[in-house]
């Protein structure tokens, strides 16, 4: 009788460990984050019991306004958590439950806000201050419905500048 329970005992321990195992490595938990500073992320995932959480080095990343340290600190991620990065930097998450499974590693890399101000000289443009380019050169149909091509046929091609017409300056 005895050997019968221990039997159980062990066996139901297996499972709910390895139902615990299964439920922490499911799909849908990112391996890699990337963050820019100061942004918030929020995901979702469920955690069926208190998780503890360190980082590979000292950080400045909060999890639901929590700092994160490098040694394994409780916290209850039910449901949704927050991510906050304060300071660029690249570091690994390890996340743990009952102090023995550690199911997953998180890379999280924080990238320096940027910032775009239009201005300059566009690409792939070419400013002059003096004629017109051709960008292109185009057929023509004719009213019996042939393709001509009078800019080619004139010697015009892709690239060429255009400063006169007729002994006239273009302007624009």
């Amino acid at each position: 009788m005895r050997k019968r329970r221990a039997l159980i005992i062990v066996f139901l321990a297996v499972v709910l460990l390895g139902g615990l195992t299964y439920l922490a490595k499911r799909p849908g938990f990112p391996q890699e984050i990337i963050l820019f500073t100061g942004e918030e992320l929020n995901l979702e995932h469920f955690w069926p019991l208190p998780v503890e959480i360190r980082s590979s080095k000292e950080t400045e990343i909060l999890i639901n306004g929590k700092p994160v340290s490098k040694d394994f600190k409780p916290f209850t991620l039910t449901g949704s958590f927050s991510i906050l990065a304060e300071s660029r930097e690249q570091v690994s998450l390890e996340f743990r439950f009952l102090r023995i499974i550690n199911p997953r590693e998180m890379l999280v890399n924080v990238l320096p806000t940027m910032e775009v101000y239009p201005g300059g000289q566009a690409i792939g443009v070419l400013l002059n201050s003096q004629g017109v380019m051709v960008v292109d050169i185009s057929h023509v149909e004719t009213p019996q419905g042939k393709r001509i091509f009078p800019a080619r046929e004139a010697g015009l091609d892709k690239g060429d500048i255009i400063i006169a017409v007729d002994g006239r300056e273009i302007e624009d």
